[in-house]
């Protein structure tokens, strides 16, 4: 206690002779500091989002180079693709991507704007537990898309039982009638059971018509749809080429079975 009476003696007699600055010229100083401060932590930022950018671009290129699979089977193990020399000459693989349980970027059969897609409650292609997507493509053909799913047990089973739901309700509907133009779109099952333990072959057409009744828009695309075990490949082609992706899925559902079975 005697040591805090002395300090505050030393304090009663000391202060009254400090010469303080200004109130002002204090706050200049804390608003100077500030700034320095900001000034900093802004280049700092550039800093950091510099590097960051430079460590994302190096982590995840645009166009990565797909994993190599898994050599048995396991929940998330990657699933063989296609590759450039199942479909030609001059293809390379683009906009490889992965995605985790949980995330799906599309299925290639939804079809939300159908009338009757709703009450099917399709829901067996976003259960996947590993799904991959990728582009096949060469200067002057055509791309080809495909993507695979390693779904629970039973699940696959049940997509491919979707997409005959899908074929089957959504045969032909139309959109936009009354309109400027009438989107009208089917689906036709070209064959079954060609590869793996499952398989569809798929073509979906997309007409648009405008009031004068000219065709302003026609598509063909071919889907084929192959499952082994609990994996499915689907493969699409926007042109109307059948025998092409029927080839096509036969060499999916070959790789495919390279892991699920062994072949």
């Amino acid at each position: 206690m005697a040591d805090l009476d002395e300090l505050a003696g030393r304090l009663d007699h000391e202060l009254p002779d400090v010469a303080w600055a200004e109130p002002d010229r204090i706050r200049a100083r804390g608003r100077g500091r500030r700034r320095q401060r900001s000034v900093f932590l802004a280049a700092l930022s550039v800093l950091v989002i510099a590097a960051g950018a430079g460590w994302f671009a190096a982590v995840h290129p645009s166009t990565p180079e797909p994993r190599p699979a898994a050599s048995g089977p396991t929940d998330a193990a990657p699933l063989p693709m296609l590759r450039p020399e199942d479909v030609g000459s001059g293809y390379r693989v683009t906009n490889y991507q992965e995605f985790p349980a949980g995330t799906y970027p599309a299925w290639s059969f939804g079809s939300e704007d159908c009338p009757a897609y709703a009450d099917m409650r399709i829901t067996a292609y976003a259960t996947h537990l590993w799904y991959g997507q990728e582009n096949l493509t060469q200067d002057g053909g055509a791309t080809v898309t495909a993507e695979a799913g390693r779904y629970p047990a039973g699940q696959a089973a049940q997509l491919m039982a979707d997409v005959q739901h899908v074929v089957t309700n959504c045969a032909h509907w139309e959109t936009g009638l009354g309109e400027a133009a009438t989107t009208t779109k089917t689906y036709t099952m070209l064959d079954r059971d060609f590869a793996g333990d499952e398989a569809a072959l798929v073509r979906l057409t997309v007409d648009i018509i405008d009031k004068t009744g000219n065709t302003t828009f026609s598509a063909r695309v071919v889907l084929a749809a192959v499952r082994v075990g609990d994996a499915v490949t689907v493969v699409q082609v926007e042109r109307d080429d059948p025998d092409l992706v029927r080839l096509l899925g036969q060499r999916a559902a070959d790789r495919l079975c390279t892991v699920e079975r062994g072949c």
